[in-house]
């Protein structure tokens, strides 16, 4: 199961930022990595998706 996070950052904060926060990221949601899209088209947001970690 993927879930992705729609995330609007605040002006001036530039997507490089978000992106290499990716394995920070996947730590703290306990996700064995996260995809940063952006931005996602028609939407003007950042999407953050992640894989259901398995046990």
């Amino acid at each position: 199961m993927v879930t992705i996070f729609e995330f609007l950052p605040d002006p001036g904060i530039k997507v490089r930022r978000i992106a290499n926060l990716a394995d920070d990221l996947a730590m703290a949601l306990r996700a064995k990595s996260v995809r940063v899209v952006a931005p996602i088209r028609g939407k003007g947001v950042v999407g953050i998706g992640s894989r259901a970690a398995t046990a």
